[in-house]
């Protein structure tokens, strides 16, 4: 599946406005997602767990308490991963949106079967409908080892490593522009939908410790140079952006 396709670009002039970000993290995901063991680790559990629809909006914790989590399968749907932060403000660490076919709640299943007493509060929230199935990690082991597909278990953890890795050198370290620019490209790979629905300063607010204002500030100067167009805060139109502001 061509990374087009997953991101849902609909015309030449979208995808040029991304040329050159090849290892942009949010890019990189989709490029080199492991579908087939995604897909075969999916259809050998299907029959395994709790069906469940969550409706658009609904959100389900991955951890049901302290000492029971929850390995969410998405079978169908788009949705948002998201933890409470570790600190006063209480607010949501944003890790993205992601879509079916999907496994989440490796984070918490480890620490379930590994008795850690570290845990995040990591939760799911539907975009759209999602169908899922739930299991326990327990469940999960068992039955990877009964179909012996290890293998594609270890792909798609090494997936998520990689993206990871691509994040933190994207994110970390870098001026306050370049994180926002990242943002950006991030923001414009999303379902056309979506994007037109999220408000931009929010979106980078809730990802970011960047000041309200030094937001404001740079999207007004994009928005000045004709770099993107917004409109009631939500991002319409953008064109390649500049590396360095």
């Amino acid at each position: 599946m061509s990374d087009i396709s997953e991101v849902s670009i609909q015309d030449a002039s979208l995808y040029q406005n991304l040329e050159g970000e090849a290892n942009s993290p949010y890019l990189l995901s989709k490029k080199l997602r492991p579908f087939d063991a995604i897909e075969n680790v999916l259809n050998k559990l299907k029959s395994c767990g709790e069906e469940v629809c969550l409706a658009a909006g609904e959100t389900m914790n991955l951890s049901e308490d302290e000492q029971k989590s929850r390995i969410i399968l998405v079978y169908q749907g788009i949705f948002r991963v998201h933890s409470c932060r570790l600190d006063e403000r209480k607010s949501d660490i944003h890790f993205g949106l992601m879509r079916s076919p999907n496994i989440v709640g490796f984070v918490d299943g480890y620490a379930d079967m590994f008795n850690l007493n570290f845990r995040l509060s990591n939760r799911l929230t539907a975009e759209t409908d999602c169908a899922i199935r739930i299991l326990t990690p327990q469940m999960l082991a068992q039955k990877v080892d009964e179909h012996d597909i290890w293998r594609d278990i270890s792909k798609i953890l090494a997936h998520r490593l990689l993206v990871l890795l691509a994040k933190q050198v994207e994110l970390n370290g870098y001026d306050a522009y370049k994180k926002i620019r990242s943002l950006l490209l991030e923001l414009w790979i999303y379902p056309e939908q979506i994007r037109k629905e999220t408000n931009v300063l929010a979106f980078i607010q809730s990802r970011t410790s960047i000041s309200r204002s030094q937001i404001m500030k740079i999207l007004a100067e994009l928005k000045a140079g004709k770099y993107i167009r917004m409109s009631n805060g939500r991002l319409q139109e953008m064109c390649r952006l500049p590396k360095s502001f």
